[in-house]
């Protein structure tokens, strides 16, 4: 394969590197946010106590997160804006998805604290918010990308699968 040939592939992972840089540094930044500002709320006496430690009563932080990032999906999935991507089967041939999608939400909304943090609640004891942490996350998420595809549609563009 000739350099030339390997430019757009190089391309592409580079540009999903830096948005999953991207996502992965505003995924922590805005989930601090939301920890100081629950223990802000609750009185608490460092982020820690108020956020995922154990007898925590929700991982709040990780919940808006998840459910910003499924609302960005969504609109911009609906909007078409970043070109078709992974809907196409070809995401490579999208440098705005590369680096939004794949990259900067792919970090962004991770589904693995999700699983680690409902893992801790129910490991403690707490099964019924457990339960309720992965239904609000997946059913308003769904409900979230649901909103902004239809957003995205309404104001910028065609739907990328569906209608023809």
């Amino acid at each position: 394969m000739t350099a030339a040939a390997l430019a757009p592939l190089l391309t592409t992972i580079a540009l999903v590197a830096l948005g999953g840089a991207l996502g992965a540094v505003a995924r922590v930044r805005l989930t601090a946010c939301v920890g100081n500002w629950v223990a802000q709320r609750r009185g608490a006496a460092n982020v820690a106590q108020a956020t995922m430690s154990r007898g925590t009563p929700l991982p709040i932080g990780t919940i808006i997160v998840n459910l910003s990032g499924a609302l960005a999906i969504g609109l911009v999935a609906g909007s078409g804006a970043l070109g078709a991507g992974s809907f196409t089967g070809d995401a490579l041939a999208s440098a705005g998805w590369a680096l939004g999608v794949t990259g900067f939400l792919g970090s962004f909304t991770t589904v693995s604290s999700l699983a680690l943090q409902t893992l801790e609640l129910a490991d403690t004891g707490h099964t019924g918010r457990a339960a309720f942490n992965l239904c609000v996350t997946l059913v308003a998420g769904i409900a979230a990308v649901t909103l902004g595809y239809a957003a995205g549609t309404q104001l910028w563009g065609p739907q990328l699968w569906g209608a023809a």
